[in-house]
């Protein structure tokens, strides 16, 4: 009889909830809602396996029937291949995994990825899954230390990553809000290395914390050891070991006093930066600079790329698409309104970036570091605009934009068949509250609304390989601008 091209059976063993030391980074979920570079590690898994494979998986969960193998499993066949899986094993490698499971038939063996607490276990024949049945339903294989003591343990690299172990965890979701596609970040245990090709903007991140005062430096990841090789540029960082606020954020792992704790903390950063005075024409120039002339050239540039200027032809194209398009000129004119004359009286050493996927914390301890910031290579170049910091940092809250980033929303038609954008999930309301009430007392509300409204327009260009994205963030920048207008 030839062999299959894959297990008949796929079983995705979903019944586990994060333990409770990874859970203040995740929230009380199972591992398989993980949401990591925009998709789920269930969606991850079911995508890497091969054509055909897919649909062979049975996904088995908290409530599933387990009493008998024929209730559970109507598909397992006595003498064909099954394959289970434990959802706490997130994929390493899709075309890895891939070429595993097409392997894993012509194996007339019992085949673990390790032998202690395997991740998968495979087993030729489906009968040899149903004689254990008791342990299978009582919990998952992983969770026996030695479920099955003499199998052959598949050799080569891993396949599968145990994210039920912190640093693993921690590894796997180095990469949750996908750096741009010239960084690469390797890492160890101490040490947390980014290389990219734009060296210019290396050396600044370098630079600027050897720059910034020593009062500043305390929030800060720091850099050290920069190296350029050939076209890349590197440095390196210490390694924390707590997750980037972004993937907390998405995950709604915060109750109420966590995220108090940690908007306190963020938001005393923000008001404590040293501050010079600068004369009107000074904040007038900081102020075009970053709300004005960034949003013009990345709206440009969005017009000039094919891809964009289809999309933003399509959208205006569509039922009301000509006021969501209007949204880039109707940013403009208030804008200019706005910070035409404005004169906050002093500048402030920004940090250029701190949206949420750029502040790593851990609410067991409320510790907090900063990284990537804008970068200097000067000191004159430190100092910025004083809103624009906290426009970053409403564009996560009020602006829900690591929603829109990790792909949590939908897009529809309303009655009227114009564009609809939906979070799936969003920053709780009296979370926004919160934050509201502690920055008005700072800082102009509105104008830093309008803020995150540029930022949303000025990302436009940068995710063209994300067209649905493009459109939800024009969507959000149109939404905000309603909201000011609405008082």
């Amino acid at each position: 009889m030839p062999k299959k091209q894959f297990p008949s059976l796929i079983i995705y063993d979903d019944r586990e909830w994060v333990a409770d030391g990874l859970s203040r980074y995740t929230g009380t979920r199972r591992y398989s809602s993980l949401h990591v570079r925009g998709r789920s590690a269930r969606a991850s898994f079911v995508d890497a396996l091969p054509d055909g494979a897919r649909s062979q998986v049975v996904m088995i969960e908290p409530n599933s029937n387990l009493d008998t193998p024929e209730a559970a499993l109507p598909g397992l066949r006595k003498d064909e291949g099954v394959l289970v899986v434990s959802a706490r094993g997130a994929v390493v490698d899709p075309g890895l995994l891939a070429q595993v499971v097409q392997r894993l038939p012509f194996s007339d063996q019992i085949v673990v990825d390790r032998l202690h607490h395997p991740l998968f276990v495979y087993y030729p024949q489906g009968e040899l899954l149903r004689e254990r049945w008791d342990l299978f339903r009582t919990a998952p294989l992983h969770a026996a230390p030695d479920a099955e003591p003499d199998a052959t343990v598949l050799t080569g690299q891993p396949v599968l990553m145990d994210i039920g172990e912190l640093d693993n965890l921690l590894a796997y979701i180095a990469g949750a809000t996908v750096a741009r596609s010239f960084n690469e970040v390797s890492f160890n245990d101490l040490i947390y290395r980014k290389r990219s090709t734009n060296k210019e903007k290396m050396r600044a991140e370098h630079d600027y914390y050897s720059l910034i005062p020593a009062s500043m430096k305390p929030w800060m990841a720091g850099a050290f050891d920069y190296r350029e090789e050939g076209e890349t540029a590197e440095y390196s960082m210490l390694r924390y070991h707590f997750a980037d606020s972004a993937f907390q954020w998405v995950h709604n792992a915060w109750l109420p006093d966590q995220y108090e704790a940690f908007l306190s903390r963020i938001l005393f950063f923000l008001s404590s930066r040293p501050a010079r005075k600068a004369s009107g024409s000074e904040l007038e120039a900081a102020a075009e600079g970053l709300f004005l002339t960034k949003v013009e050239e990345r709206w440009a540039k969005l017009l000039a790329d094919p891809k964009g200027a289809a999309l933003i032809n399509n959208i205006a194209n569509t039922p009301g698409g000509d006021r969501v398009v209007g949204a880039y000129e109707d940013y403009l004119t208030l804008a200019r309104k706005r910070w035409k004359g404005l004169s906050a009286g002093h500048l402030t050493i920004g940090h250029g970036d701190p949206c949420l996927s750029n502040i790593l914390y851990d609410p067991a301890t409320a510790t907090m570091k900063l990284i990537d910031p804008r970068g200097a290579t000067s000191e004159d170049e430190l100092w910025t605009h004083p809103l624009y910091d906290y426009c970053k940092l409403s564009h996560s809250i009020l602006g829900d934009y690591d929603f829109i980033n990790t792909l949590t929303f939908d897009i529809s038609l309303d009655d009227e068949a114009r564009h609809k954008l939906s979070l799936l999930r969003s920053t709780p309301p009296a979370f926004k509250r919160e934050f509201e009430r502690q920055v008005s007392r700072v800082e102009d509300l509105a104008s830093i609304r309008l803020g995150e409204a540029s930022l949303f327009l000025s990302m436009l260009p940068l995710h063209l390989d994300h067209p649905r994205k493009v459109v939800a963030f024009l969507l959000r920048a149109r939404q905000i601008l309603d909201d000011i207008a609405a008082g």
